[in-house]
């Protein structure tokens, strides 16, 4: 496994998995504050590193696909059981989004029901919005990586070219 990684010089395991481990935090921080200027300056900091840091850029498009994955299936989670409360407690089917209007009339705790609702549909909001988030910072890692693996490729081609030839195929 190390062979195939020998571009990365000196670059150990334990820092690829430290930097790996700070852009997680950098990015709970994006959705915690809303703000993904430090994760994107982190990217850029990694972008500029010669040679470039392919493994933790890898590392770090895995770690986002990771936690699209969680969220999605977390925001299907909360959707299905509301809608399972309400099919159990109020005999609601909210699949066609609109409520058996003489059922809703006659129901006796309606704050309740009105209430279960904006919180459902809040945590939907802040997952999707979080979805948003991490699926944008997760395809622009993975913009990053496919130019610095595209250069990096070019760069050991070219070091392989002789240098008494005066033509490069591009």
């Amino acid at each position: 496994m190390l062979d195939q990684h020998s571009g990365q010089g000196i670059f150990s395991i334990a820092e690829v998995y430290r930097l790996r481990v700070e852009a997680m935090h950098l990015y709970e921080h994006c959705l915690t504050t809303g703000d993904d200027t430090s994760f994107i300056s982190f990217i850029e900091a990694q972008i500029v590193e010669n040679p470039p840091r392919l493994l933790v850029m890898h590392g770090i498009a895995d770690d986002l696909e990771q936690r699209l994955l969680s969220l999605r299936a977390h925001h299907f989670d909360v959707r299905e059981r509301v809608m399972q409360a309400l099919r159990d407690g109020y005999d609601l089917d909210m699949q066609d989004l609109s409520p058996n209007e003489e059922k809703t009339d006659a129901l006796p705790d309606a704050p309740l029901l009105h209430q279960m609702i904006v919180a459902s549909t809040e945590a939907e909001e802040s997952l999707q919005t979080d979805i948003q988030t991490t699926l944008r910072l997760h395809h622009l890692v993975l913009d990053w990586l496919e130019g610095m693996s595209a250069v990096s490729i070019r760069q050991h081609w070219i070091s392989l070219t002789p240098a008494n030839t005066g033509t490069i195929l591009h």
